[in-house]
């Protein structure tokens, strides 16, 4: 109880730094002490886009971050179904989910809606608060600033790709995609170790093939094999929670696999959209929730669905 306590606290934190953040247009983190040339020059963090400031939260890029706090809206979705203050995880939920749109990361945002959506789904309880909460929201969409007007533009423009720079993010990551698979047809042995990194830098010779996507980076670097290992070993690691779970039994009925179907849409989409997981960022939280997850008994209340 104390872990999950702390990492949402410590998500609710900087997700409300973010928040500061892009509402002062980046000076909030500045303030605070943040070089954002702290990694040298040739490393830019991706945080902007198209002239807007991207979530961070100081510590990370916006694509990192926003997946990141996926894992905190998992986490008050599962607290507030086990009973375990309810309003305060509701609202510290809202906060990360308005952190997450901020960060304009759009695996991120499908990836939260989604958690919302089976969550209320089976839940009475969450879909009368979810209403709720929603009518409560109204006025202040309606009084918004034009902050957040620019960022609720922004939002429809990467989902709709009505932008040209969102047109061009979707046909690039497209171009990568089919440029990894040519290139693994003709080498399905890989280029080699930390080619696909930002340690290439250090390398005479560029090998590094631009990519988006953390199953084409590992298969880059290590092959198909070393991709279908890496496959197993998630579902090694997937496999070790589920069996601890039913040891342990911290979860009433079937309501587990709910759980770990979001945890693995989360891996999934921020693999295939990013290459998230392999940042420290985003991958210790995620590790360290899997193996919370067989103990994540909160309360001593009956399960509610």
């Amino acid at each position: 109880e104390k872990i999950v306590c702390y990492i949402i606290f410590l998500m609710f934190m900087v997700a409300t730094i973010s928040i500061i953040d892009v509402l002062m247009n980046g000076e909030f983190i500045k303030l605070l002490g943040y070089d954002e040339h702290y990694a040298g020059e040739q490393l830019n963090l991706i945080n902007s886009y198209d002239g807007m400031v991207r979530a961070t939260g100081g510590f990370s890029d916006a694509l990192n971050f926003g997946y990141m706090l996926t894992l905190g809206v998992l986490l008050c979705m599962e607290c507030f179904s086990q009973g375990y203050k309810r309003l305060l995880m509701l609202i510290i939920s809202f906060v990360l989910f308005i952190a997450i749109c901020m960060s304009l990361t759009r695996g991120a945002i499908l990836v939260a809606a989604l958690i919302y959506a089976l969550y209320i789904i089976s839940n009475r309880k969450m879909l009368f608060c979810g209403i709720t909460l929603f009518v409560i929201i109204i006025p202040v969409l309606a009084i918004s600033t034009n902050i957040f007007d620019n960022y609720t533009e922004i939002l429809i423009g990467r989902f709709t790709d009505s932008s040209q720079a969102s047109r061009g993010s979707t046909q690039g990551r497209i171009d990568m995609a089919i440029n990894s698979l040519n290139f693994l047809s003709e080498h399905p042995s890989g280029i080699g170790l930390g080619t696909q990194g930002s340690g290439n830098m250090l390398s005479v010779k560029d090998n590094r093939l631009n990519t988006d996507n953390y199953f084409f980076w590992i298969a880059l670097e290590t092959g198909i094999i070393g991709l279908i290992i890496n496959i197993i070993y998630l579902a090694s690691q997937f496999y070790s929670s589920t069996l601890l779970n039913r040891i342990y039994g911290s979860h009433c009925s079937n309501m587990h696999y709910r759980l770990y179907f979001l945890f693995g849409s989360i891996y999934f989409i921020s693999a295939a959209l990013s290459s998230a997981p392999s940042s420290s960022t985003f991958s210790i939280y995620y590790w360290t929730v899997l193996a919370l997850i067989p103990f994540l008994k909160l309360t001593n209340r009956r399960c509610t669905r």
